[in-house]
């Protein structure tokens, strides 16, 4: 609904301003679309410039939609007529450089975009033909680095620095290597005829500097423009900025300017740096154009409770802050705090639904820093309570129905005899076999076995004519009729009609993408195997964090606070408040600060933390009416976490109640002896998802697990335990460079490569670290800790230099999230690495940073499982140390990497314990199981499982855990059976110590 509020006195001073250029400091709220559209509309008819000689820039199309739409309009109402002209140029700069390169030619002629999918095909065979000197192939080749490498050339493009400015400035180290990558890249852009934005803007430039340009010629031949107007100018890089100094003519100071610019901008909200913004052409702009200050102030959009919170967000630019026009609305930010994960997810739902019973979906919001698995865990929550979600059809790939069917068929062909595949894509809901009728081998569904049947055969020439993916999706989809639910209206589970024919089409684009970058370079068609196996990264290029919800009526909206920019609400959820997430920690990128070193003038200060305050602030002011925010105390992996601190400004903290699926709390009391015992009430605690420490936890202690999950106690973490972790972010961090271990030898040299890479990542983390808990770098602790990390990871490189020769490896995910289904609960944590065997099979490698027992992991499994077998007590005598961790990833992983787990290792940091032949120097000790597919004579039992073994402890302890909480049996959270388990408890202080906690 267009606004129909008379403009306030600051949003009339913009309007009727001329004489100068003028920057406008426009806080969120303020109007800003409405107040250009009403100064187009005055200096039209006021001034009587033609509407063509007006240029307004914008910097998305949803955005030039809008201000297209209000600008006609408000032309309506002040000329009492239709609007006469030859071209209305309210355009993205995109869009308007697209236009000036056609200069009098035909308009918007063919341009073939470079999408990220290109680029990355690009890329590839660039790294095939660009002889690097400073890095090894496996770093070369690894996601991580294309990322990194691809975003550092856009941002230099977007400043305006070419390849071979690069190479002179950097002619030797990495930067050379990055500035052939950046050349290899142009000339196969060019050679392929591609350009993506940032070349639109750089070719507009280039043509308005060249006089016999088309561009050049038509901007002289229709004149300049007497107006330019520009919205959200914090948005802008190098390259836009120097378009507008073209446009602005030789002398952009003279007064009166022609054209005149009008900038609005704030750079509170500039949150797109990782596209290349600069938030400071803002400075620049006013500087060089000798621009007038004008203030939009007044915020007609959130009531003055939500703005006194976000103005206190630190970092914040006092220009751009707004005040409520009607400070008698009521309004509120609350601080929400649950246990953990799941709990914060209940809450959040329940509030919606809440919320929902008063309002449609649609003026409610849940604003995500970080989306994954966050978004998909939300959405499916509130759909499980019956909460419409709107669709977002480039997010969720891997949750689709519709998706899943072509994926589940493409492995299919590559496995023709595999039953499981065969089974799981005839029950996929799409396709539509009853899943009994399929294990009862007399198939039902949708459509008949033999009209199945004939279908994949069809399928299956088509794949056997051309393995090319694009060709087989089609086939698949065309044959299986996977667009049937939107032919028919039937109601799919997993199936959106409106994301998913969008997510076919992504994804059958990205196919096409592939292979039309690989037939203009003369290579193979992409085959099946070569897609599936790559399937995660194109997903990942397809996605935008970006996008809005799809035009679903009446859904909540679930997106990143990226996509919410511009968008508004009645009521704001912002999920995961806590230090690392928001903010989050950025990871950092080598090439910006090498950049910054050769090239100062063009790569400015990391301004990443300005950045995510930028984020907290643009998601609180989405909000007209209420903001919740919320946190869990502890994460997936049972670590305490920091609640962010841009929620101080908020006060007072919410507990969240408990959830309706527990009973009521358990709180601990004492008994006088001589009073009768009260009846206790059986402990009834429903568990959906669990991690890995929560076993091993309530192995050891269950009264510790009622501590930390039920009640949220949280144990004091000390500054040495806080960097203690430290080395997990050190270990990530050199796997993600280094992970081609399947020709390795034990050299001094590569051990001494290894040791030296490691010794830096640690002290970069140790620093990392301490700077978040204040802990000075010439401190005792922080000499110390670095120091311990330092030989304990040189005695890692040695191990993992032997460990390689022994058995080669490559390291496939670090730092991997992994969930496990245990009949109904999920069992969800992040493993340390995951590794695929040059012999065959998958390897799980977990780090410990304590030191290794003396008993072995094979054996403490043998034992709990004897304990069970025999009627014993299973939860509460075993030893502190106890890790069930990397068994209980074995199903997540086998399903990730599709291969059979053959070894699972605990890396023990710290050594053994006190008293080996070592002295006190520990090497690295390895705690293995070798997996067998059955038991053998020659396994060793101390270091080895069979696999009935290992389905053992996930059928029947962890399990056994879940029936005990559930079931409503106990009255009670035992204490250990072990008295020296409680040395390194972190709730001494608060336990009891009786042996019982009353319900």
């Amino acid at each position: 609904m267009l606004s129909s509020f008379a403009p306030t006195p600051e949003q009339l001073r913009v309007i009727e301003h001329r004489g100068s250029h003028v920057l406008v400091f426009a806080g969120p709220g303020t109007g800003k679309t409405e107040t250009l559209a009403r100064r187009f509309a005055s200096i039209v008819v006021d001034d009587g410039v033609s509407p063509s000689d007006i240029l307004v820039l914008t910097f998305s199309r949803r955005a030039a939609d809008a201000m297209r739409d209000r600008i006609l309009q408000r032309l309506r109402e002040r000329r009492s007529e239709g609007l006469g002209a030859p071209e209305l140029f309210v355009k993205t700069f995109h869009s308007f450089c697209a236009r000036l390169l056609d200069g009098d030619g035909g308009r918007y002629s063919q341009r073939q975009l470079l999408t990220p999918v290109k680029e990355r095909a690009l890329w590839q065979r660039v790294l095939a033909d660009v002889k690097l000197s400073t890095i090894g192939p496996e770093v070369a080749h690894s996601a991580a680095f294309a990322v990194d490498a691809l975003n550092a050339i856009a941002q230099l493009k977007g400043q305006g620095v070419s390849a071979q400015t690069l190479a002179a400035a950097a002619p030797h180290g990495r930067l050379a290597d990055l500035a052939a990558l950046y050349a290899g890249m142009e000339r196969q852009r060019t050679a392929l005829g591609l350009s993506d934005f940032r070349d639109l803007v750089s070719d507009a430039v280039g043509a308005l500097e060249d006089p016999a340009s088309a561009g050049s010629r038509w901007l002289a031949a229709r004149g300049p423009f007497e107006h330019i107007l520009v919205d959200e100018f914090q948005d802008s890089d190098g390259m836009q900025l120097r378009l507008l100094e073209i446009l602005a003519g030789s002398h952009p100071r003279t007064r009166p300017p022609a054209p005149q610019l009008c900038f609005v901008g704030d750079i509170n909200q500039s949150i797109y740096r990782f596209r290349g913004a600069s938030p400071h052409n803002i400075e620049t702009a006013q500087r060089r154009f000798d621009c007038s200050d004008l203030d939009l102030t007044l915020n007609r959009r959130s009531a003055q409770a939500i703005l006194d919170v976000a103005n206190e967000t630190p970092l914040l630019s006092k220009n751009s802050l707004t005040k409520a026009e009607d400070t008698v609305i009521e309004g509120s930010v609350r601080l929400v705090k649950a246990t953990m994960t799941d709990d914060e997810i209940e809450y959040i739902c329940k509030a919606v639904q809440e919320r929902r019973q008063k309002a449609p979906g649609d003026s409610i919001a849940v604003l995500l820093r970080s989306n994954a698995p966050y978004q998909s865990l939300i959405a499916q929550a509130l759909e499980t309570h019956g909460i419409l979600v709107a669709a977002r059809p480039t997010d969720n790939f891997h949750d689709d129905s519709l998706i899943d069917a072509v994926l589940r068929a493409l492995a299919l062909l590559l496995q023709q005899d595999d039953e499981r595949l065969k089974r799981a894509l005839m029950t996929n809901p799409v396709v539509g076999f009853n899943p009994l009728s399929v294990r009862a081998k007399a198939p039902r569904g949708r459509m008949s076995l033999r009209d199945y049947d004939a279908a994949w055969d069809r399928i299956a020439r088509a794949h056997a004519s051309l393995d090319e993916c694009a060709h087989v999706v089609r086939a698949v989809a065309r044959e299986l009729d996977l667009l049937e639910p939107i032919r028919t209206g039937r109601v799919v589970p997993g199936f959106d009609p409106l994301a998913s024919p969008a997510r076919l089409s992504a994804l059958l684009q990205a196919a096409e993408d592939i292979t039309s970058v690989r037939r203009a370079l003369g290579e193979p068609p992409v085959t099946i195997a070569v897609f599936l196996e790559r399937i995660d990264e194109i997903v990942s290029l397809i996605a935008d964090p970006t996008q809005t919800s799809g035009p679903q009526t009446d859904g909540v909206a679930v997106m990143s606070i990226h996509a919410a920019k511009g968008l508004e609400f009645d009521f704001v959820v912002i999920p995961q408040c806590v230090e690392g997430v928001l903010p989050m920690r950025s990871r950092p990128n080598v090439w910006e600060e090498l950049i910054a070193q050769r090239l100062p003038e063009v790569q400015r200060p990391d301004d990443s933390l300005r950045e995510e305050a930028s984020l907290w602030y643009v998601a609180l002011t989405r909000a007209r009416r209420d903001v919740l925010a919320t946190a869990a105390r502890v994460d997936d992996d049972g670590v305490d976490t920091v609640t962010s601190r841009f929620c101080q400004a908020i006060g007072e903290v919410d507990d969240a109640a408990p959830s309706e699926r527990w009973s009521e709390a358990p709180t601990a009391r004492l008994s006088d002896p001589a009073e009768a015992p009260e009846p206790r009430r059986p402990i009834v605690r429903q568990l959906l998802t669990l991690s890995p420490t929560d076993v091993n936890t309530f192995l050891v202690c269950p009264r510790e697990y009622f501590y930390a999950r039920v009640l949220g106690v949280g144990a004091r973490q000390t500054d040495a335990m806080r960097l203690g972790k430290v080395v997990h972010t050190a270990l990530q961090r050199f796997h993600e460079a280094e992970r081609d271990f399947s020709a390795v030898s034990a050299s001094v040299a590569t051990i001494g490569r290894y040791a030296s890479a490691l010794h830096e990542l640690a002290l970069e983390a140790v620093r990392e670290s301490a700077a978040e808990i204040g802990l000075a770098e010439d401190s005792g602790m922080f000499r110390y800790e670095t120091a311990r990390l330092q030989r304990q990871l040189g005695h890692y490189a040695r191990a993992l230099a032997h460990e390689a020769m022994e058995r080669p490896f490559q390291v496939l995910h670090c730092e991997q999230r992994i969930t496990s289904d245990l009949g109904g609960v999920r069992v969800s944590g992040r493993v340390d690495r995951i590794d695929r065997l040059s012999s065959g099979g998958i390897a799980i490698r977990d780090y410990k940073g304590g030191k290794f027992k003396t008993k072995p992991s094979a054996e403490t499994v043998r034992t709990l499982l004897d304990a069970r077998s025999a009627g014993s007590a299973l939860f509460g005598d075993s030893e502190r140390g106890v890790s069930l961790q990397t068994i209980l990833y074995v199903p997540g992983v086998e399903e990730l990497t599709g291969e059979k787990v053959r070894l699972l290792d605990y890396v023990y940091l710290a050594g053994e314990k006190k008293g080996s032949e070592t002295g006190d120097d520990f090497p690295t000790a390895i705690d293995r199981i070798d997996l067998t597919e059955e038991p053998t004579a020659t396994a060793s039992p101390e270091t080895s499982l069979a696999r009935i073994e290992i389905n053992a402890v996930l059928s029947q302890v962890a399990a056994e855990m879940v029936r005990r909480l559930a079931g409503g049996e106990m009255t009670a959270f035992p204490t250990t059976e072990d008295p020296d388990n409680c040395k390194y408890c972190g709730f001494t202080k608060v336990c009891t110590g009786i042996g019982t906690v009353l319900a």
